[in-house]
Parts: C-alpha cells; structure tokens; sequence
C-alpha cells in the first residue's frame, strides 16, 4: 500500500532541490546576458573604429542572433523554475489537505444556493467546504464542472464511468501533477487564461466583408508599383510618399475599427499554449495505456497541433507589433488587417473543436481534483452505485473533515420507500454532524469519488435537507417560517422529483412550543412514511419517538451521553432505540442557570 504522506513528503524536497537549483540557473543567464550585451557592444564599436568592416558585418549578423539564443535559453530556464515551483506548492498543498488545514484553498463560495436541496446545509461550498477541501481546479470551468458534480447526482452510468476514470488517474500522480502545473502555470490571478480564450472564441465577428482586405491588397499593389516607378526615375518620390501617408492614414483607421481586442490577442495565447501543451501530455504513455478512449474523447479527430499551431504562429506576429520593422511592413502590407481576417478565419473553422477542446479539459481538471483525492486517501473506498432502490447502506462512515486518530465511525441502513429512521439525543452528541455525515458522503459517492466509509451501497436518490434555517429580516419571515417553507418545498419534490428523494431533517419544527411541535412532527412522519421517498428525522421529542415505534411509522436512533462528575461524555455512536440520557439541565447549571 503506498503512504500518500511520504510521496509528497519526498516530492517536496526534490521539487524544493528543483525550484532552487532552476533560480539559481535563471540567475546565471541573467548575469551572462549583462555581460553579453555590454560587450557586443564594445565589440562592435572596437570594430567600426578600427575600421574592420569584415569582422564588423560578420558580428552584426552573429550577435543577435547569438544573443536570442542566450534568450530563449533563459526563458526555457524561467519556465523550469516556474514549473518546479508550482508542483512544490501542489505537493505542500496536499500535505496541508491531508492535516485538514484547507482555509486558504478556494471556498467556491459564488456557486452557493441557498435554495438547493443540500449544498447550504451539507457546507457543500464556503468556507471550511467539501469543495474547498476536494478542488485542485485551476480554471474557472474545471471548478464550475466540479461544483456542477457536488450539486446534482448524474445518471448511474456517468458515475461508474467517472470512478473508473479517476481510478485510473490516480495511478499516475507525476503526470497528474505535470498536467495541473502545467494549466496553472499559464493562469494568474490575473490572467485566466481558458476564460480568456473561451470568451474570445464565441465572440465571433459576422461583418467581416471581402471588401475589407481586398482593398489593402490593391493599396499594396499601387503602393510597390509606385516604388518601382519612383525607383526607376519614371515618377517622382513625392508620389510613393504620399501613398505612404494615405497607408498611414487607411491603417490608423482600421486599428480603431478592428479594436484592440481582434488585433491584440496577446491574452489569449497564454490560454492556446496552455491548451496546446495539455493536449500533447494526453499523448503521454502512462495516461495513453491506461486511458485511450478518454485521450480520443477529448483530442477528438484530426491534428491538434496543426490546428493550434496555425493560430500560434498568427498570435506570435501579433506580439511582434511593437516592432519597428512590423510597423513598417504594415504600411506597406496592411499586416493588421490581414492577420485580422486570418484570426476571424480560423476562429470561424475551429472555433467549435477548440471549445470542446477546453471543456474536455475542465472534465480533466475536475477528475483529477477526485484522483488527487483517491491518491491522498489511499486505500480509497468507492461506492457501489445500485441499479434498483431505494438503499442506503454505509459501514465505518466518517466526515470527510473529521478524519483522524479519534474519529469516530458509525454505521446505518435504510431502504424501501416510506422508510424513516427517527433520532433522539442529547444536545451536542452528535445528531447534527450524523446527517451531514451521511449526505456528504453521498453526495461524494454521486459525484464519482471515493467515499470515507469502509463501504458503501447506494441507489440514486435526490438529496434533500432541511437543517439550517434562519430568520430573514428583509422579508420578514421568521425561523419558524423559514423552516415550513423549507418543508414545503421538500414535500414538492417528494411529489415532482423523477428519482427517489432521500431527505434529513434536522430538530424537526424546533421553532414552536412542545404541544404544536408534537403534534405537527407525528403528521409530517405519517405523511413523510407514504411518500416516495425515505430518510432521517431527528428530533429532542421523546414521546414522538415512542408514538412513531408504537405505530411502526418510524425505526428509532439514538445518540447517547453520560455525565461524570464535571464532565460530560459523548460516545458519538448511533445506537438502536429512544435516547435514554440528557444533558441540557446539566449544561444549563454550568453555565450559571440555577436550576
């Protein structure tokens, strides 16, 4: 079995060897370029004074392009150390995963719903999260897929094929990590660079006119033939000169026309690149053996380097416009409005394959956050995902941000429509953190990733809870109401939802007196034990457990507690039968109340 701990252990020292050695080769070329340059330039100068025409022609046309080399290798090193840096912080990052310290990790707060069926109270998003503790996403559509898969069970299916997918993955943690340094290394805080390239792709420009780079063309054509007769001595200069300014003139106009976001692409070949190099490491054999069909999945048919880097080599001329020799061969040429037309060309041919591209990428991005996850969980346990239910059946279950040396595991089953688990205890025993327990773990299991369970069986059923719910001022419900509205809408899905519904309801109706709270929870346990679904209620109300055991309308639970002199002690263990142990007139003594 391998020890996920020490293969990031071991992984950061390398990448920190890595990182410090690339910096100090950067630093290196950096120093040797100073040098390098300086002393073109005194070679240079010794060779125009000493009058070596020779050696000076010979050295204007070496040390450029000896110096590019010197250039090209420090930007080669750069990305080594950027690189080497990135895969030191993901390796730092899961151990940090693994010690459940995941505050400075990505919330997902903005796809949190107040009004979804579990997300709000299962702290499916926001801080302390599933989502930030499972999301290594780095673009905004890998998280948007991965929210997509936490929020709503995909078809039977999907599932399976998602938990082979990442069980594959997460075989191959060198290429995962290579795969996510790499999109990473082309994002930025300020640069995201898919979002970029994705937005650029659908904006497609439908006023593009043959007119618009024919006439550049028989501006071209006028302007060399004026050359050629000015050269010849046939016409004056005056006449090339001014076709020059009326060139001027057409290329300024066109610029405010084309605006700077058709002709300064620069932005968006961070994202090409960055796709570009994700694409070839598909072709890497350790992903290839083990996952071909899902490579063709998303390369799809044909070439993807020649389609990539078609447009590479347009955007490449695009950052060269700050060039003056650009500048004057779009006079003569009217490059702006030609790598326009090429850019809208191709935008209009490849567009479509390039956004499938992208989002196949996000699926990627998505199933590796869960591959991760089943590395650092090692051995992991998948769900087994039932044709037929309703069931839920769970061994040794765990909250996810609970894990460690004292947490304590719980076992439960429930099947059957109308079936109801009813559970009573103490304050503070754990009855809370039972049912998001059990619907994280579910929701885990829907989303194709590894559960914190020694097993699981389950069929697919629509979540629903109803455990926070506050007064809202602003429209001037109160808790109480909060929570009948809360109920209505799960007894609407009860009814309209295609799927069983597996609903939890926490300390049910706690906002009114004992008599109406009674005798309200006993009418919505008969109602709830004829419907299509089935689910956990658990409640302070003793004799409501008794009456639903008496009618055999509900199994009863407990969470039990004993107090010890001072102290009070929790078992966290779900036992059968009414809660026989309360703590709240002990509590209350200590905090002053006198009873």
């Amino acid at each position: 079995m391998k020890n996920s701990r020490s293969f990031f252990q071991n992984a950061q020292k390398a990448w920190q060897d890595k990182a410090e050695a690339a910096e100090k080769y950067s630093a290196r070329l950096s120093f040797l370029r100073v040098i390098f340059f300086l002393g073109a330039i005194a070679m240079l100068f010794f060779f125009y004074r000493w009058e070596w025409w020779g050696l000076l022609l010979t050295a204007a046309l070496v040390l450029p392009w000896s110096f590019g080399m010197l250039v090209v290798l420090h930007n080669t090193g750069n990305k080594r150390k950027k690189m080497a840096q990135l895969k030191l912080r993901l390796n730092e990052d899961e151990l940090k995963r693994l010690d459940l310290e995941i505050d400075q990790f990505e919330t997902g707060e903005s796809f949190n719903n107040y009004a979804h069926p579990y997300t709000q109270d299962l702290d499916i998003f926001g801080l302390r999260s599933i989502f930030q503790w499972l999301s290594r996403c780095v673009s905004p559509n890998g998280k948007k897929v991965l929210a997509h898969w936490l929020s709503k069970p995909g078809l039977r299916e999907e599932i399976l094929e998602r938990q082979n997918r990442v069980r594959a993955l997460a075989e191959i943690t060198d290429w995962r990590q290579d795969c996510m340094a790499t999109i990473a290394y082309h994002h930025s805080e300020e640069l995201e660079a898919f979002g970029i390239l994705e937005n650029w792709l659908k904006n497609k420009n439908q006023k593009r006119r043959t007119l618009h780079t024919l006439v550049p063309i028989l501006l071209t054509l006028i302007t060399l033939g004026l050359l050629v007769l000015a050269s010849l001595g046939l016409i004056l200069w005056a006449w090339f000169l001014g076709m020059v300014l009326i060139n001027f003139l057409v290329v300024t106009q066109a610029n405010k026309r084309l605006k700077k976001e058709e002709i300064k692409v620069v932005d968006r070949y961070a994202g090409l690149k960055g796709l570009s190099e994700v694409l070839e490491k598909l072709g890497h054999e350790d992903f290839k053996s083990r996952l071909d069909d899902y490579r063709i999945s998303i390369q799809g048919e044909g070439n993807y380097k020649k389609v990539t880097g078609k447009i590479l080599r347009l955007m490449d001329w695009t950052k060269a416009r700050g060039n003056m020799f650009y500048g004057i061969l779009n006079m003569l040429f009217f490059l702006d409005i030609h790598i326009d037309a090429a850019l809208e060309s191709w935008k209009t041919n490849h567009s479509e394959r390039v956004l499938r591209w992208l989002h196949g990428i996000a699926i990627l991005e998505a199933e590796i956050s869960l591959a991760d996850q089943t590395f650092a969980m090692t051995p992991a346990t998948f769900p087994e995902i039932l044709e037929t239910g309703p069931i839920l059946e769970v061994k040794g279950i765990i909250h996810p941000l609970l894990q460690g040396a004292n947490a304590i595991s719980n076992t439960f089953s429930i099947e059957n429509e109308g079936s109801l688990a009813l559970i009573t205890g103490a304050n503070m025993s754990g009855k809370s953190t039972f049912l998001r327990t059990l619907g994280v773990n579910m929701v885990l299991a829907y989303a194709g990733a590894p559960v914190i369970a020694q097993s699981m069986r389950i069929s697919l059923m629509q979540i629903f809870t109803c455990m926070r719910t506050n007064d809202n001022l602003s429209e001037g419900a109160s808790g109480f109401y909060a929570e009948l509205f809360r109920i209505k809408s799960m007894l609407n899905t009860l009814e309209t939802s295609p799927i069983h519904v597996f609903f939890m309801l926490d300390e049910v109706l706690k906002g009114t007196n004992s008599d109406d709270r009674h005798k309200g929870a006993l009418a919505l346990m008969h109602q709830l034990s004829k419907s299509r679904g089935l689910g956990l209620v658990t409640t302070h109300d003793l004799p409501l457990g008794q009456t639903c055991e008496k009618e055999k309308i509900a199994k009863n639970y407990s969470f039990n507690s004993s107090v010890e002199g001072e102290k009070i002690n929790f078992t966290f263990k779900l036992e059968p039968g009414i809660c026989n142990s309360f703590n709240a007139s002990f509590l209350m003594k200590m905090m002053g109340i006198k009873i």
